[in-house]
């Protein structure tokens, strides 16, 4: 096991990969993930292929003013990455600041992320 938070030398570089979201810049984040991935969202709903995959983010990303991943920590194993992360923005409906710790746990092949699994904790914490 080891832990990266630079070049994953799987051809994608999970740190660039939270700075797209951060940017909110959809193609960098749509350029490392493979054409018939699969995005699991933390309720359980898939998508699959890069154009719903796409659509999915960039509801995300529309939805929040001042979207940022912060905190964010990379461990890899073999074709596995799990990035921990913080997640806070605006939500743009009711103005209400979120901000939610979760995580994502990505399979990659051929260099590409295949799968993107979210899960993300609810509920008040201490």
């Amino acid at each position: 096991l080891r832990i990266y938070s630079a070049r994953l030398g799987l051809g994608a570089d999970m740190s660039s990969v939270a700075d797209a979201w951060n940017r909110h810049d959809i193609d960098a984040i749509m350029a490392v993930m493979k054409k018939d991935c699969v995005f699991v969202s933390s309720t359980g709903s898939r998508f699959v292929g890069q154009e719903a995959v796409r659509e999915v983010f960039a509801d995300v990303l529309g939805s929040f003013d001042e979207l940022v991943f912060k905190d964010s920590k990379h461990v890899v194993d073999g074709d596995r990455d799990l990035t921990e992360w913080v997640f806070s923005g605006i939500d743009r409906d009711g103005g209400e600041k979120v901000e939610v710790a979760g995580c994502d746990v990505f399979t990659f092949e051929g260099g590409l992320i295949s799968i993107n699994d979210t899960y993300m904790k609810t509920g008040a914490g201490d």
